[in-house]
């Protein structure tokens, strides 16, 4: 399908709808952030991210560090709530992440 469009001439991207509950904490903004890299990935276009539902939202501020967030910071979050033996996978998904 996609080889047809571009067949045509049309220019096409890929717009990802990711809810702003995954902004909660850190492990759903990972989660999140992976689920958009596998459909990029797949569908081998160029995409954009979109967080709907941001009128749910009742702190601003949290959304502001999720969005220009370290990978280090993330996984000193994943670590505090999880047992020693993750530290080292949590360590990996941030730098996909990052």
């Amino acid at each position: 399908f996609v080889e047809r469009l571009r067949g045509w001439d049309f220019n096409i991207c890929a717009v990802y709808l990711i809810d702003s509950q995954f902004m909660d904490d850190g492990a759903k903004f990972i989660s999140g952030a992976l689920a958009a890299l596998s459909a990029m990935a797949l569908l081998e276009l160029p995409h954009i991210n979109v967080l709907t539902k941001m009128d749910r939202v009742k702190d601003k501020k949290m959304v502001d560090e999720f969005l220009d967030c370290d990978a280090r910071s993330l996984t000193a979050e994943l670590n505090s709530s999880m047992p020693k033996p993750f530290r080292r996978l949590n360590d990996r998904l941030a730098d996909l992440v990052d």
